[in-house]
């Protein structure tokens, strides 16, 4: 009876033109705004829900799916700017922060390390950066101390440490001390690395070919490596290097 009374919903109406101003007319937590991101078979409809929308999931969502560039690009756009907290209206740290807990793309948690009004959420969203290039550039660049010293601890690549200590050798003490502790840590994990790959090879083979005409000398220094100071190694390295000195 109610709905031959009043009809549709305007957002439900058959002209694209119509359903665009309905949905400047709903309310932010009205549920057919998300309904008509994801579904409307018009873009430009699309496009206009996703501009109102706060929900950060469906928005990821759309980002990974949407096939139109405009839609796509419009809610790439609300995306960055609802997560770096540059518009009005910003979200809770708190939401946004949860948000980078679950897998993102790599674009977003860098564009987030460059423009995230809080130092907070910029170090929370470097842990989960890999690229060691971006990381250094934001060691070098960025305008909280706190915030840089995370990107050089983020580092696990030598001549990208290498530069950042040399470019901030004079200019920023405590970066430069940071980044050569980090440096020292890396070179001495890679060459730790190496010792054990090669001594796991030596007994591999000795345990293949049941020789123990050097079993002695290859076990003692095994247990050399085994028994020396703690350095944190990649973890097949060293179940690999466990397997064949409990073999041999």
């Amino acid at each position: 009876m109610f709905a031959r009374l009043f009809g549709k919903p305007k957002w439900q109406h058959r002209d694209a033109s119509k359903r665009c101003q309905a949905v400047e007319e709903l309310a932010l937590n009205d549920p057919a705004l998300p309904l008509l991101a994801r579904e409307d078979e018009a873009p430009e409809v699309r496009a206009a829900a996703v501009a109102r929308l706060m929900d950060l999931e469906v928005l990821g969502q759309i980002v990974s799916s949407e096939q139109h560039s405009v839609v796509f690009h419009r809610a790439q756009s609300r995306l960055r700017k609802l997560l770096s907290g540059s518009m009005e209206g910003a979200l809770p740290l708190a939401e946004r922060m949860k948000f980078f807990d679950q897998p993102q793309p790599s674009e977003l948690f860098q564009y987030v390390a460059l423009h995230a009004d809080e130092g907070e959420l910029r170090r929370h969203v470097i842990k989960h950066i890999q690229n060691p290039e971006f990381l250094a550039e934001i060691a070098l660049n960025d305008r909280a101390l706190d915030v840089r010293v995370s990107a050089v601890e983020h580092i696990d690549d030598i001549d990208a440490l290498d530069r950042v200590v040399k470019k901030v050798r004079k200019s920023d003490k405590r970066i430069a001390q940071v980044a050569r502790q980090r440096l020292t840590d890396l070179r001495s994990r890679t060459a730790k690395n190496q010792r054990l790959v090669a001594l796991s090879e030596a007994m591999e083979e000795l345990i293949e070919s049941g020789s123990f005409v050097s079993r002695q000398s290859v076990l003692l220094k095994a247990e050399r490596e085994k028994n020396g100071p703690v350095v944190v190694v990649e973890e097949a390295v060293r179940e690999r290097f466990e397997q064949a000195i409990s073999s041999l």
